[in-house]
C-alpha cells in the first residue's frame, strides 16, 4: 500500500505539472479559434447581405458552432484528454487508483489518525479522525506545512523525524505528550516511509493513536505498586513477593531473616532455594495448586534454610496478589525458633526429686506456682478418674510389714 500511494502521488504530480505548463497554450488556442471563427461568420453574413434579425442571429450561432467545433477538438480538447488519459487509462494505473480508493476508505473508517507528508513537510492527506484531533476539517489541513499546524517546537521535531526517514528510510515509533487546552494528550505514532518503484522515499505516512487512557492506567498501576512496595518495606516481619517461583520483591526483614545484607541479594533468586530439601516437594505442590486455582493451605509450617546452610523452622502465610500487573504470591514468614524453644520449656513439668510433688504454674508467673501432689495436680488438669490399689512389689512389702506371708495362701489345695 505504501508503494501504491507513492506511485500515485508521483503520477498525479506529473500530470498537474504538465497541465499547468500547457494551460497558457490551451487558453491562447481557444481565444484564437473563437476570434477567427467569429470573423469568418461575419464575412459570410456580409457576403449574403442578410438583414439582421432573429433568423440571422440563429444562423450566426449555427455557423460559429460549426466553424469552432473542429479546431477546438483538434487543438484544445484532444491534447487535454490525451494528457489525462496517459495518467488514468493504463490498466496498471487504474488498478492503482482502485487500490488507493480502498486505502482511503479504510483510512477514513479507522479510529486512528492517519496522514501523509511529502518531502517539503506539506500535508498531502489526513483522514477525518486526524483532522478532528486538530480541531479542523481535512480540507483545512491538506496543503499546509507542519509549521502552520503544530507549535514551533513540535513542528521542528516532526521535520527532524521526516528528514531522518528520508535519509535512512527507517520506520520510527515514538510516544509523545502533547499539551492541549485543559490537559494533555498522549499519542503513540508510527512513521513509515512511502517509496516509489525505484525504492526512493517520496513521502511519509504516519499512524497515530491516542493512548492517554492507557498512560493514565499505567501511572495508576505504577503508583499502586509503589505504595504496595512501601507498605511491605515498612513491615517488621519478613515479606516477599514470588512470581514464577522467583523472588521479585524482598523487604529488609526478609533479607535479614535469611542472612543477607540487602534485599537486592534475594531478588531474582529461586524461591525454593530457601526451603530445606525435606519440605521442597510439599511446598512446590502447594504452589502448583494455588496457581491452578485449586484449594491449597494458606498457612503452614516448614523448615527454611539460611544463607549459611543452617535450617530453622518458619511459619509461612501466603495469599494471591497482583504485582506489576501480573499474578503473584505474597508470602509472610515468621521464625519459629524462639517459639519452639519456649514451647519446649513450657512443656516441661517441674517435679521434686525428693518428695515427687509437682509445681503448678497455672495462673501465675512461671516459677512462682504452688507445689502440690501429683494426684492433686492431675485431678485438676486432667479428666481422668483415679482408683487406688497395690502394685505387686508394694503389696508384698505391705504384707511383710504387717507380719503376713509374702504371698497369700492359695485357695486351691
Amino acid at each position: 500500500m505504501a508503494a501504491v500511494s507513492a506511485t500515485l502521488l508521483a503520477s498525479d504530480l506529473q500530470v498537474r505539472q504538465e497541465l499547468r505548463r500547457l494551460a497558457p497554450t490551451i487558453l491562447l488556442r481557444t481565444i484564437l479559434i473563437v476570434l477567427l471563427s467569429e470573423f469568418a461568420v461575419m464575412l459570410i453574413l456580409d457576403w449574403l447581405a442578410l438583414d439582421w434579425g432573429v433568423g440571422t442571429a440563429i444562423l450566426d450561432a449555427i455557423l460559429l458552432t460549426l466553424l469552432m467545433a473542429g479546431p477546438l477538438y483538434l487543438y484544445v480538447f484532444r491534447p487535454t484528454a490525451h494528457l489525462a488519459g496517459e495518467a488514468a487509462a493504463t490498466p496498471a494505473l487504474c488498478a492503482l487508483r482502485q487500490s488507493e480508493q480502498r486505502y482511503r476508505t479504510l483510512a477514513e473508517a479507522a479510529q486512528d489518525a492517519i496522514f501523509v507528508v511529502n518531502r517539503e513537510g506539506v500535508m498531502q492527506y489526513v483522514n477525518s479522525f486526524a483532522a478532528n484531533q486538530l480541531g479542523r476539517r481535512p480540507e483545512e489541513v491538506v496543503g499546509k506545512r507542519q509549521e502552520e499546524i503544530f507549535p514551533p517546537d513540535e513542528a521542528r521535531r516532526h521535520l527532524e523525524q521526516m528528514e531522518r526517514i528520508f535519509t535512512t528510510g527507517e520506520t520510527i515509533y515514538e510516544e509523545a505528550k502533547l499539551p492541549i487546552p485543559g490537559g494533555e494528550l498522549w499519542i503513540s505514532t508510527r512513521l513509515v516511509p512511502l517509496r516509489d518503484d525505484s525504492g526512493e522515499v517520496q513521502a511519509v505516512m504516519g499512524i497515530a493513536r491516542e493512548i492517554t487512557e492507557q498512560k493514565r492506567l499505567e501511572e495508576e498501576l505504577r503508583q499502586s505498586t509503589e505504595r504496595f512496595r512501601q507498605l511491605l518495606e515498612d513491615l517488621p516481619v519478613a515479606t516477599r513477593v514470588i512470581q514464577g517461583n522467583r523472588v521479585v520483591y524482598s523487604n529488609a526483614a526478609d533479607a535479614l531473616l535469611f542472612g543477607y545484607d540487602q534485599p537486592q541479594e534475594v531478588i531474582g533468586t529461586d524461591a525454593f532455594a530457601y526451603i530445606a530439601e525435606t519440605d521442597v516437594a510439599r511446598l512446590r505442590a502447594y504452589a502448583a495448586r494455588r496457581a491452578a486455582g485449586e484449594p491449597a493451605p494458606a498457612r503452614f509450617e516448614a523448615q527454611a534454610k539460611r544463607r549459611d546452610g543452617n535450617v530453622f523452622p518458619v511459619e509461612i502465610s501466603v495469599t494471591r496478589v497482583s504485582y506489576g500487573g501480573e499474578p503473584a504470591t505474597l508470602a509472610v514468614l515468621s521464625d519459629l525458633s524462639e517459639h519452639k524453644r519456649l514451647l519446649l520449656y513450657e512443656s516441661l513439668l517441674p517435679v521434686c526429686s525428693v518428695c515427687g510433688k509437682v509445681r503448678d504454674d497455672t495462673g501465675t508467673e512461671r516459677g512462682q506456682g504452688r507445689w502440690r501432689s501429683w494426684q492433686e495436680y492431675m485431678l485438676q488438669r486432667s479428666t481422668t478418674s483415679f482408683t487406688h490399689g497395690f502394685c505387686p512389689e508394694c503389696y508384698r512389702e505391705y504384707r511383710r510389714q504387717a507380719g503376713l506371708p509374702a504371698e497369700p495362701p492359695s485357695r486351691h489345695k
